[in-house]
């Protein structure tokens, strides 16, 4: 997995800029780039995720009780309470994984902070993306069963660190962390540090990336991004259409039925007239249908 392609990094920084970055370096004009691949048709297969800092972005595991996934979902909240020293309602909680022994693996952030996120999308026409952590741009490093350590994933530049633990969750750090690891590995104490997998490049913003990484996405709930509304109503549509087939072929039906009970009423009515008329041509008014059959 170490070998990613390298087209189109799209990330919301510390300050809440969207910066776009390709091989050849930062793109200075993101809009201009932006409005390029939407001219082209190619903006929704470029940029189909945007990262966002993991500093923002609590992760956590915590037990769960229930069977069923809207019971658990239901619970979740109650049983991070207890850990935040903040409201639980201030944030927005994404469930990531739940072991079979019901610990849940979940990312929270600041409802604050995904609205300024989402703003941020919508003033650059990427409404359609997902957002996601940055630890989760880097693949999860390999374990060997045969040892007990840790194996992290880290990626380096010069202004922060990276670091993807495990399959959901990761941190980031100012660049002397990786320097105090080393020195404590100089020291010896190697066997109580993580083992560090350093990775070259991280997974780009492309809808390949978020084929593979879409179980992480941040946008769930009230902040679900446009092309996920627009697949689920896709998904519904055929549902909805042969819904709609049932109750015209309904109502149809009844209306045809309806005119055929009224025909028949019709043609009743005058054939009895007529027996009537037959039986009694000297009355000019049929008085009640009682009449015309107590003189069968």
């Amino acid at each position: 997995m170490d070998n990613v392609n390298n087209k189109i990094v799209a990330k919301i920084n510390l300050h809440g800029t969207l910066v776009l970055t390709s091989k050849d370096g930062q793109i200075s004009d993101a809009d201009v780039f932006i409005q390029s691949l939407k001219t082209q048709g190619l903006l929704s297969q470029t940029i189909a995720v945007v990262w966002v800092p993991t500093q923002l972005v609590l992760f956590t595991s915590v037990f769960v009780p229930g069977k069923r996934r809207a019971d658990w979902l239901a619970a979740l909240p109650f049983s991070l309470e207890e850990s935040l020293s903040e409201p639980v309602e201030n944030f927005h909680i994404v469930s990531l994984d739940r072991s079979k022994q019901g610990n849940v693996s979940a990312g929270l952030v600041e409802h604050s902070l995904m609205q300024k996120w989402i703003k941020v999308l919508e003033n650059h026409g990427l409404e359609h993306v997902a957002l996601i952590a940055d630890c989760f741009s880097l693949p999860v490093a390999p374990q060997d069963s045969l040892q007990e350590k840790a194996v992290w994933s880290v990626y380096s530049d010069d202004q922060l660190r990276i670091v993807r633990k495990d399959k959901y969750s990761g941190f980031s750090s100012s660049p002397e962390w990786l320097v105090e690891i080393r020195g404590l590995t100089r020291q010896g104490k190697e066997n109580q540090l993580p083992e560090l997998h350093e990775i070259a490049q991280l997974y780009d913003s492309s809808i390949q990336t978020l084929n593979m990484l879409s179980g992480y996405n941040l946008r769930t709930g009230d902040y679900i991004s446009v092309s996920e509304g627009s697949s689920i109503l896709q998904r519904w549509k055929w549902h909805l259409v042969v819904l709609f087939l049932i109750l015209t072929s309904f109502l149809t039906h009844t209306a045809i039925e309806t005119q055929r009970l009224q025909t028949q009423t019709d043609n009743y009515q005058t054939e009895t007239k007529t027996l009537f008329n037959n039986l009694f041509p000297d009355v000019k008014k049929i008085i009640t249908r009682f009449q015309v059959i107590s003189a069968i």
